[in-house]
């Protein structure tokens, strides 16, 4: 019966974090996600077999309820039948969610092994032992599609303000201690002595919620958009598909494409000038024009100038750059007058996307998954020079990655004021990774206090302000004429910013090395811990 009561409380923690999530945002979930694994922790005396496995139960639900759309993907790019996808997809929840059993293990080992009184006595308490192991394990086990326990708190854009402090990471820590606090008001609501000993960890998480919420309220109010100056930016997304039936009309077909582009492009330009209102800059999505060099296609080329004859508008897109060493996924940056001012090449490739893992080790891998590019990763650092603003370029999956965002913002001297994301989220067809992958780029505009522009090939293009609101979200896999205002603050550089997740790995490893000697003084002084 007991072991039916765990599937349970696995089940209901996986709904929970899900529901948390884009696209649901129920952050109320979020804050009592954990307390079935909580009590699972707290009454069950778990083998180190059964909390690998309920751990691992536990990664695999939430990946089949929030990351189900990997399946179509792996049917995509690996030009592989539904069969052989699903048992791929389970190999992938596994393996990019072993923070959840090593997690569990950890606490089932640990939590009787440290002292129980004492001075020490601190290190068996959830409230120390839980948030260390947990941090830990989120920050060292892989992922290919990052999110941490800070992203579920995303739905309350009071609480998640404080990222530009402690960035998305630290955020688990508040998402844990408030689990905690809310699992030990439940469980010993009755017990006026149990009560009475937890009550400074809830005083402290009540002060702790109180702050987080004035603090999120001061900084959303500091950027109200409101009254400042705009940079007009039109985004066409032209939902350009990812291959073409018939290979002997790709020619036409790819002109077809660009021509599509520049008339969409010029048509969103003439529709806000009619409103009165000039256009800045022209964006267009990854991929919208896909297999074309400009260096080399006389049709791309003659194309643009075309569209920068007729809008004398700043530019940029992306296209392939070949060069003797590789081909780089490239973004252009051109001036009202059409000149190549300066060009980014995409730095973070995606795993089995652009790059194949072992793949030069391994070149028969390649030829199995023939979908999977070969890219080669960019090693420059660059900011483009508007003359309204000063552009941060990032393609795709970069966004979702915290620390390159930030080292790349570093590298350019915290001298941005706007991200623009160009991105094509069509390989994973009309599901809700769309949602997720704006909502773990979303974080990066609060941690550095900068509003993204996304613009996608195939949805969901959007302006994501300053403090995370989100406007102008396009439909999925639909053509669509997206035209945002982006206020215009001046660059900061936020403690984030500055000094990125060092504060908590350096809390990571003093309670690591704590723990350590509390495991080892209590080993010393305990003859049934040597046995």
């Amino acid at each position: 019966m007991k072991k039916y009561l765990n599937l349970i409380l696995i089940t209901v923690s996986a709904v929970l974090i899900s529901a948390s999530f884009a696209p649901w945002y129920f952050w109320p979930a979020a804050l009592i996600c954990l307390s079935p694994i909580f009590y699972l922790l707290h009454f069950d005396r778990l083998s180190l077999k059964s909390a690998f496995w309920y751990g691992t139960l536990l990664g695999i639900l939430i990946d089949i309820l929030s990351y189900h759309w990997v399946i179509h993907t792996i049917e995509v790019y690996g030009h592989l039948p539904l069969f052989a996808a699903i048992p791929l997809f389970f190999l992938y929840a596994f393996a990019t969610n072993l923070r959840y059993p090593f997690f569990l293990m950890a606490v089932v080992y640990l939590k009787h092994r440290l002292p129980q009184t004492g001075k020490l006595s601190f290190l068996s308490s959830e409230y120390f032992l839980y948030p260390v192991l947990f941090l830990f394990f989120e920050n060292v086990c892989w992922q290919l599609f990052p999110y941490y326990g800070g992203n579920l708190l995303s739905g309350n854009s009071i609480l998640i303000q404080v990222a530009d402090i402690i960035g998305t990471r630290g955020l688990t820590a508040f998402w844990l201690i408030i689990n905690l606090a809310v699992f030990q008001m439940i469980l010993y609501r009755k017990q006026s002595g149990e009560l009475k000993s937890i009550r400074p960890a809830l005083n402290f998480t009540a002060v702790l919620l109180l702050v987080l919420t004035v603090y999120g309220i001061v900084r959303k109010n500091t950027y109200d958009a409101q009254g400042k100056p705009t940079l007009n930016v039109a985004v066409p997304q032209g939902h350009t598909p990812l291959a073409f039936q018939s290979l002997g009309s790709m020619r036409a077909q790819l002109t077809a494409i660009v021509t599509g582009m520049v008339e969409q492009t010029l048509q969103i330009i003439a529709e806000q000038k009619n409103k009165g209102v000039e256009t800045d800059l022209i964006v267009w999505p990854e991929s919208a024009v896909p297999f074309l060099t400009l260096e080399s296609s006389s049709m791309l080329q003659n194309h643009i100038a075309y569209l920068q004859n007729a809008a004398k508008i700043p530019f940029i897109f992306n296209d392939i750059l070949r060069r003797s060493e590789g081909s780089y996924s490239n973004v252009w940056y051109l001036d009202e007058s059409g000149q190549r001012v300066e060009n980014y090449q995409k730095a973070f490739l995606l795993p089995f996307g652009e790059f194949m893992p072992l793949g030069e080790r391994f070149p028969k891998l390649k030829s199995l998954f023939p979908e999977v590019s070969d890219f080669t990763p960019g090693t420059r650092s660059v900011l483009f020079h508007h003359p309204k603003a000063k552009l941060l370029p990032l393609v795709c999956y970069e966004v979702i990655i915290p620390e390159y965002v930030r080292e790349l913002h570093q590298n350019t001297g915290f001298a941005a004021n706007v991200m623009i994301n160009i991105t094509n989220d069509t390989w994973f067809g009309e599901s809700i990774e769309s949602s997720q992958h704006m909502e773990l780029g979303r974080m990066r505009a609060i941690e550095l206090r900068m509003p993204i522009v996304r613009a996608t090939n195939s949805g969901i293009s959007a302006l994501i302000h300053a403090d995370g609101n989100i406007e102008g979200q396009t439909p999925l896999f639909t053509k669509a004429n997206a035209f945002y205002r982006v206020p215009m603050f001046a660059p900061v550089t936020t403690f984030f910013a500055r000094w990125g997740n060092l504060w908590l790995y350096l809390i990571i490893a003093t309670g690591l090395a704590v723990m350590l000697y509390g495991l080892i003084l209590n080993r010393r002084s305990t003859p049934a811990a040597r046995l």
